[in-house]
């Protein structure tokens, strides 16, 4: 069951993205990211206090991809050139 909860909290970060990008964070509505993340806005104060908290777990969620991402890169043996 907790998978389902991260799936959705995942799918309103990356909606939420898209939307911040093309409408600006100030224009896009928290009611307009549940719409296109198919959840209620109810649903989205589950996973975040505010559109700010929300602003601020993307960053967070990406940050932490690039440093995974990263740390992929260093685990191989890679030579030095």
């Amino acid at each position: 069951m907790r998978d389902k909860y991260k799936d959705k909290k995942t799918k309103i970060i990356q909606t939420a993205t898209v939307l911040f990008s093309e409408k600006g964070f100030h224009a896009a509505s928290m009611q307009e990211i549940a719409d296109a993340s198919n959840v209620s806005k109810g649903t989205i104060y589950t996973y975040f206090s505010s559109k700010d908290d929300l602003l601020y777990s993307i960053i967070r969620y990406y940050i932490d991809h690039v440093v995974t991402k990263m740390g992929e890169e260093f685990e191989d043996d890679l030579t030095p050139k």
